[in-house]
C-alpha cells in the first residue's frame, strides 16, 4: 500500500523503507507495550495487595 502513494519507486528505497518496516515494527511495537503492560501489572499488584 505505502508503495502506491509514495512517488519514490526505486527498489532500494522500497527495499528499505517499505519492506524493512516490517520486521522492524515487531520489536518496536513489543518495547514500547512492555513496559505499559508492566506498570498494568504493579497497578493490579498494588490493588489486591491493599
Amino acid at each position: 500500500m505505502l508503495e502506491l502513494h509514495c512517488p519514490i519507486l526505486t527498489a532500494m528505497h522500497l527495499m528499505v523503507w517499505h519492506i524493512a518496516v516490517i520486521p522492524l515494527s515487531g520489536p518496536a511495537g513489543y518495547l514500547a507495550g512492555r513496559p505499559a503492560q508492566d506498570l498494568g501489572t504493579k497497578r493490579r499488584l498494588a490493588e489486591f495487595m491493599q
